[in-house]
């Protein structure tokens, strides 16, 4: 059921805001759980191919056995949620989540072999997905901080909130499809300047007086 499916995210997205996640953080909790999901209903065989071997290192996805029972899209839900659960820290909440789903399965008569099948096999394909996703160097890279230098032309902390830099190492990640953050790097900018008629102020000036004139339009 769609609509199910994109009612599990929304209740994971409401988790991620509540943990106080970042918003990069935040789409690598969405991608490994979404990725298991779909991995899930690949093995189907109805409607999607597996992207092993077209997303970087990810390879040993688990294969249902010839005469298992599982219901795809019952099982695809308890690997979104159970990777979910994994990569956020309201597990209790992330619990509930997953009661209500298996409830809703009961309640619908699911027969306890298939309802056993599709729980497990769910499990397998988020232990694999779970397995790969702790290679993408993302535990290496917690605790880094942006160095404010306080120079000119550098970016430092601004009002009112003062944040600090988002996950200043996160081109060290490994990336899903490109080969590398350096795969497709952005234009050079104009160098920094603070003279009126220099590139980088024409620039920056059109960016702050676009953010000023902005509307709920």
């Amino acid at each position: 059921n769609p609509l199910l499916y994109n009612d599990v995210v929304h209740k994971l997205n409401y988790v991620i805001i509540y943990d106080i996640f970042t918003p990069p953080v935040a789409s690598r909790v969405f991608a490994y759980s979404n990725l298991a999901a779909f991995e899930v209903l690949a093995n189907e065989g109805k409607h999607f191919g597996s992207l092993e071997g077209r997303v970087n290192g990810l390879s040993n996805i688990p294969h249902p056995a010839a005469n298992a029972k599982i219901d795809y899209p019952f099982a695809s839900l308890i690997a979104l949620i159970k990777v979910g659960n994994e990569l956020t820290f309201s597990s209790d909440t992330m619990k509930v989540l997953a009661d209500s789903v298996k409830m809703l399965a009961k309640d619908a008569g699911m027969p306890d072999d298939l309802f056993d099948g599709s729980v497990q096999y769910g499990v397998q394909v988020a232990d694999s997905v779970l397995a790969w996703s702790k290679k993408d160097n993302y535990a290496q890279t917690r605790g880094s901080h942006f160095t404010v230098t306080g120079l000119d032309g550098h970016w430092s902390p601004t009002p009112p909130g003062y944040f600090e830099g988002v996950e200043p190492l996160w081109n060290s990640m490994r990336c899903m499809v490109m080969d590398s953050a350096n795969m497709f790097p952005p234009p050079q900018l104009p160098p920094f300047s603070k003279d009126s008629t220099s590139d980088f102020y024409k620039i920056t000036k059109d960016v702050m007086y676009t953010g000023i004139n902005l509307d709920s339009t």
